[in-house]
Parts: C-alpha cells; structure tokens; sequence
C-alpha cells in the first residue's frame, strides 16, 4: 500500500524575553513537511520525507547576554532536511516482543 503525507505548522511572531525587547523578536514562520512510502503487509516498509521543504530560515529561540553588553544569542531551526527510512519485521523480533509481552503461565 503506498501513502502520501504533508503537515504543515505556523508560529507567529513572539518575544523570546520578557522585555520585548525589539532583538528578541522571533518572527513568524510556517514549516512545511512532506512524506512518501509503501508498506507491504507483514514484511517492510519504506519510506521519503522532507522536513522544512521550504528551507525556512527561522530561530526557535533568542537571548540577551547579561549586563547590557548588546550581545545577542540565538538558537536557529533546523534546514531543509531529507531522509529515507526502512522498516523490516522479522519472526524473531516479533517472537521475543510476544514472549516478553505475553509470558507463559
């Protein structure tokens, strides 16, 4: 069976310090993702995703240095990331998940 997923996230604008500072304002930011796989019954799966499609440059997070010495630090999102996963089952690992889940009695 194959599938399709995009999810989509929006953060508007924030201040990351009490002080609103005018450079701690994050601005505001949509994160697309996407998704694409095929699952055969029983046996593997495998899978194409893309994380921030849009390379979105953004920062999750911001912070003044202390005493007023105008510096400023921030934590920056992540980039346009791309990744294939494979999943396989096995009889073994789904007979020891049924052993340590379900014990003789």
């Amino acid at each position: 069976m194959a599938y399709f997923g995009i999810d989509a996230s929006y953060r508007s604008s924030a201040y990351s310090d009490a002080s609103d500072s005018k450079y701690l304002l994050i601005g505001g930011y949509s994160l697309f993702n996407i998704r694409a796989g095929y699952i055969s019954y029983g046996a593997w799966e495998a899978s194409i995703w893309v994380k921030n499609l849009f390379d979105a440059h953004y920062f999750e997070y911001l912070s003044a240095q202390p005493r007023n010495s105008g510096a400023v630090f921030g934590l920056p999102g992540d980039p346009r990331t791309v990744g294939l996963t494979l999943r396989v089952k096995t009889e073994f690992v789904q007979s020891v998940s049924h052993k340590w889940l379900l014990p003789d009695s």
